[in-house]
């Protein structure tokens, strides 16, 4: 009889319990740009969020080469808890909570100007931050800056979950700067 008392009790407490904890508020927002400033300016940029389970993949495109050519695509993909828990462990350990911009200066002698950005907006345990990158797509240089290489290894994360849920998203991600990440 004690058992099925202490059972019920505790069948009616569990969910007072799950009420009580802190709903988990881990969500992000990337976007990456690449893009071409010219007589056929044009650029393209893929963002990717995540509320949740729920990641969002998103690609438009702007400019000569984009507009009604392409077209925008979006698609959705619900990650296992495992994979939520991987990237909440990866901001914590590459410390992407923090304030950063990085920002390389493009050549202004004209002619065609080939750029990439990447904004991300991130929030995670109460906390919320933003790291902002760009510049030419020719400096190399922006690789071995700690700001860099700490987005990349979440793009790299991403990446790899969204080919495990679509073959038809490539690793974009790997051209932003001419030469590919090493």
């Amino acid at each position: 009889m004690r058992q099925l008392l202490a059972v019920s009790l505790l069948a009616l407490l569990l969910p007072l319990a799950a009420y009580a904890q802190k709903p988990d508020d881990f969500s992000f927002r990337i976007s990456l740009t690449r893009g071409e400033r010219s007589r056929d300016s044009h650029s393209q940029t893929t963002t990717i969020t995540l509320k949740g389970r729920q990641l969002l993949y998103e690609k438009s495109y702007r400019g000569a080469r984009g507009g009604a050519r392409l077209s925008p695509v979006k698609k959705s993909f619900t990650i296992g808890s495992e994979e939520v828990e991987r990237l909440k462990k990866l901001v914590r350990d590459k410390e992407l909570l923090s304030f950063d911009r990085l920002s390389v200066a493009e050549d202004t002698g004209g002619g065609i100007s080939r750029y990439f950005g990447i904004v991300l907006y991130i929030s995670l345990g109460g906390r919320v931050a933003s790291i902002e990158i760009s510049g030419p797509r020719r400096a190399v240089e922006i690789r071995e800056k700690p700001a860099y290489r700490k987005v990349y290894a979440l793009l790299d994360a991403l990446y790899k979950i969204l080919a495990g849920q679509d073959k038809e998203i490539g690793d974009e991600h790997n051209d932003l700067i001419e030469g590919g990440m090493d």
